[in-house]
């Protein structure tokens, strides 16, 4: 999973103190002014007022998915009956999650961890199941992962939110079934995106400012040294009206791998309000709905085109 390390700004709190803040809150506010409201359940989403902070534009689906990971994350209260193996589980599962493999998971939010390792104070870790597609298939590679806090999927070879929502419903009416969890106390779905020019015959000749809209850029759109920016990563927060509490933190920059450039676009969008099972559909759905709206603001048309869309 990409991680970018870097800092993190809300745009509803920049203070005018702040240079960079000011310029990014400015570059984003065309975006964010132009608002438009989705379908929602009564007790999911927000007070009222605007539900998208960025510009609604038609669904489609890729033809060059840039699409390199989906994840759907369920956290609750740990349930320790969960350390055990999970048979009743997996069985009906196992049909099309064959492999199963067995690790460890940490119990403690990421930025605690990250601190007690920093202090080389060994962190409490729990027990992950991981059960995963076969993996001879080419075409898909989904796995699901059971912990005593969590319950998750990913997918590697995601093509459409109608095939991985039934995916992860499945996984979630059965362990909701046989563990009887309480509230989630967390609900988060990433999309991760890497753009690799070179993979794109259409762009591969043109610069990150032919591509990428200005919010996203940094340096690179800077004329005096954007072309000697090789890498450099940014987190921006912003909120999510259309969800109770819901968030979105949009981690981006240029990487360098192996001598070649890509662009990514890591949209994390989650809500730490305390949900009960029957809105998670809901939630998961306003989330999908902003998310692409969201990757196309941060593209340019040139970049659209070049990725062939189809109509969803």
């Amino acid at each position: 999973m990409a991680r970018f390390p870097g800092s993190r700004l809300s745009l509803w709190a920049a203070r005018g103190s702040c240079g960079r803040s000011k310029v990014l809150s400015g570059c984003l506010a065309e975006g964010i002014d132009a608002r438009a409201d989705v379908e929602r359940g009564a007790d999911a989403t927000g007070d009222g007022g605007p539900l998208m902070p960025f510009p609604s534009s038609p669904r489609v689906v890729f033809k060059r998915n840039p699409l390199a990971e989906v994840i759907c994350q369920l956290r609750f209260p740990p349930i320790l009956a969960i350390s055990a193996v999970p048979s009743e589980f997996q069985a009906p599962l196992r049909d099309e999650y064959p492999e199963y493999t067995r690790g460890d998971s940490l119990v403690l939010p990421s930025p605690v961890g990250e601190l007690l390792t920093s202090l080389n104070i060994p962190a409490p870790v729990g027990v992950r199941h991981v059960f995963s597609t076969d993996s001879t298939r080419g075409d898909v590679k989904r796995e699901i992962a059971l912990s005593t806090d969590f319950l998750a999927l990913t997918d590697t070879r995601y093509k459409r939110w109608d095939y991985f929502l039934p995916e992860l419903e499945r996984a979630r009416t059965t362990f909701e079934g046989i563990y009887k969890p309480g509230p989630y106390s967390r609900i988060g779905l990433r999309y991760t995106n890497i753009i690799d020019r070179s993979a794109i015959p259409a762009v591969g000749s043109h610069s990150w400012t032919d591509l990428i809209k200005p919010p996203l850029l940094d340096a690179l759109s800077d004329p005096d040294v954007g072309g000697q920016v090789r890498e450099f990563s940014a987190n921006v927060v912003l909120d999510v009206p259309a969800v109770q509490g819901g968030k979105v933190r949009v981690s981006h920059g240029l990487r360098l791998s192996d001598g070649r450039e890509s662009f990514v676009i890591d949209a994390d969008f989650f809500t730490e309000n305390r949900s009960a099972a029957t809105h998670v559909y809901d939630i998961l759905e306003s989330f999908h709905s902003v998310s692409g709206n969201l990757f196309r603001w941060a593209i340019t048309p040139r970049l659209f085109d070049a990725l062939e869309p189809e109509p969803a």
